[in-house]
């Protein structure tokens, strides 16, 4: 239904204005940096892990701190008990704005329209780098084919709705849509992805 792109951050006095400049420093003080996400397997972890792998980085290179959902997260990364996030843009808007946090890159393929100046990090070398918080509509397995394509229209006949479409903005999150299979597709490249990131990073074992 819909989909939105995450911010990787950092906190305003670490001296760092780059992603590589980050994960220079993380490189050079492992265990002594702490991240802070949404918990073990969110979105945000896995947005982290992605950047740590395709940086040729382990794991524990810095210290995960996983909270029960993104406010505590981020209030970690405000008070200093983290120093880095990847998060979603919505909550960390005001505090981007009032230079508390800094923007170092997002995790779409394309930039961020709340954050036009910040560049992906596929723009910086991290090619198709794509990791999205996401939502839709799921059955039970088995339901009927007819049922499943009566909400399936539904929802698109929703999500063309500009009240709904901006309430869903207003969640920072993008209104997608389509078909049955094209979320069943999403969700297959999602889960063999991330299968992928956990046997190579040894995230399955923790």
């Amino acid at each position: 239904m819909a989909d939105a792109t995450l911010v990787l951050l950092v906190r305003d006095e670490l001296p760092v204005r780059s992603v590589g400049q980050l994960l220079e420093m993380v490189r050079n003080r492992p265990g002594q940096l702490n991240f802070s996400t949404g918990g073990y397997g969110s979105p945000h972890h896995l947005a982290t892990m992605t950047m740590f792998h395709r940086a040729g980085l382990p794991p524990n290179i810095a210290v995960h701190l996983p909270f029960a959902g993104l406010p505590p997260a981020l209030m970690a990364l405000l008070s200093g008990n983290a120093q880095f996030m990847i998060t979603s843009t919505g909550a960390a808007t005001p505090h981007i704005a009032n230079g508390t946090l800094r923007p170092l890159a997002t995790t779409g393929l394309k930039r961020s329209p709340r954050l036009p100046d910040v560049p992906t990090m596929a723009e910086l070398g991290y090619a198709g780098f794509e990791v999205l918080a996401w939502c839709g509509l799921a059955a039970p397995a088995g339901t009927p084919e007819g049922v499943v394509a009566r909400w399936n229209e539904l929802a698109n006949t929703a999500l063309r709705d500009p009240k709904l479409r901006d309430q869903v903005s207003t969640l920072d999150y993008e209104v997608r849509g389509g078909t049955a299979k094209e979320f069943a597709d999403f969700v297959m490249h999602d889960i063999s992805r991330y299968k992928r990131l956990a046997e190579d990073m040894g995230l399955a074992e923790d």
